[in-house]
């Protein structure tokens, strides 16, 4: 295993190609354990843990220099990959990807190419892949060949391919198993069975909703959906950054009325309902998971007042947030 923790004051900013010998010792084998973490003026920090046929990879950084890194020689990769913050582009066949904040994909790459990452200076990258080795990625095929048949049949080909050409949306199911993920990831013993199971449910939530995405709705244009899934992400990433439906609705560029509409189609609820439940999943999970005190997890989820916070979770729930924490049901 390969492991890094290196302090650094602002007067000691690495140079640009200490960056990267980190990035090529961190990607040389995908299959070892990694840890490097620098926490001071450069948040930079590369982490992979190993699981029975999963390499699971949380990678984040900012740095002062542009970067172009040429990826190692490897097996053909079959990967799901969440972009959590910033733009990562890459390079393949002389041709540009992109993966942008709250984007992600199944991809496959060959082991002919090398793609190269191009990462921008003083940006924050924030992102997570999951690898699959080979005998693990033909027992799934093996038992949900309808699932996978597309995507395998390009892996064992040797073909370039993604689940969907442009990408799809992080929602907000997503965005809440990484963060079980990142919790567990955090832990000094991790629950490898844990991580494997939240690792196959985003499988699966990314093939579902590209299933969704393919048949499409009955009211729905393909790019109108796409905005209103764009609409969720951005109302449910950060539960402390408010957004009215007016804003939400300059912002995706839809209109008020269709915004509305299209997401009750979309989320079975409205965009209120829709982000209460959200919140209270979040307060669930926290206050049985995390040492943070009924204050702490009312700010995580988005109240400010400790008492607003009890006050919503006892209209939703029946008890206090401190009473379901100690399992007074």
């Amino acid at each position: 295993m390969s492991h890094f923790n290196r302090e650094m004051s602002s007067e000691n900013t690495m140079s640009k190609e200490e960056y990267l010998f980190l990035l090529k010792d961190f990607y040389k084998d995908l299959n070892l354990p990694y840890k490097y973490q620098d926490m001071n003026e450069n948040h930079f920090r590369l982490e992979r843990k190993c699981l029975p046929g999963i390499s699971l990879n949380l990678v984040e950084f900012r740095v002062p220099y542009n970067l172009r890194y040429l990826n190692p020689d490897h097996e053909t990769i079959f990967s799901i990959g969440f972009m959590i913050q910033g733009q990562l582009d890459y390079i393949i066949h002389q041709r540009k990807y992109s993966f942008n904040t709250g984007q992600n994909n199944i991809i496959v790459v060959p082991n002919e190419d090398r793609p190269s990452l191009l990462f921008k200076a003083h940006t924050f990258y924030s992102y997570r892949s999951c690898i699959f080795e080979r005998d693990y990625l033909e027992h799934l095929f093996s038992r949900y060949p309808e699932k996978l048949k597309a995507l395998y049949a390009n892996y064992q080909n040797g073909k370039y391919s993604t689940l969907k050409p442009d990408n799809l949306i992080n929602t907000s199911e997503i965005q809440f198993i990484i963060q079980q993920i990142d919790g567990e990831f955090a832990k000094q013993q991790p629950d490898d069975l844990y991580l494997e199971a939240k690792i196959l449910e985003l499988l699966s939530l990314q093939i579902q909703s590209f299933t969704c995405e393919k048949f499409g709705t009955v009211h729905l244009k393909a790019c109108d959906r796409d905005k209103i899934r764009k609409a969720e992400f951005l109302l449910t990433k950060d539960l402390n950054q408010s957004y009215t439906i007016e804003q939400l609705s300059r912002e995706i560029g839809l209109n008020t009325k269709k915004l509305k509409q299209g997401f009750k189609e979309i989320f079975g609820n409205t965009i209120h309902v829709h982000l209460l439940a959200h919140k209270m999943k979040r307060a669930c999970h926290l206050l049985l998971k995390s040492d943070l005190n009924i204050a702490e997890v009312g700010l995580e989820c988005g109240y400010d007042n400790a008492s607003h916070f009890s006050t919503a979770f006892k209209k939703q729930f029946g008890l206090r947030p401190l009473d379901f924490r100690r399992g007074k049901l």
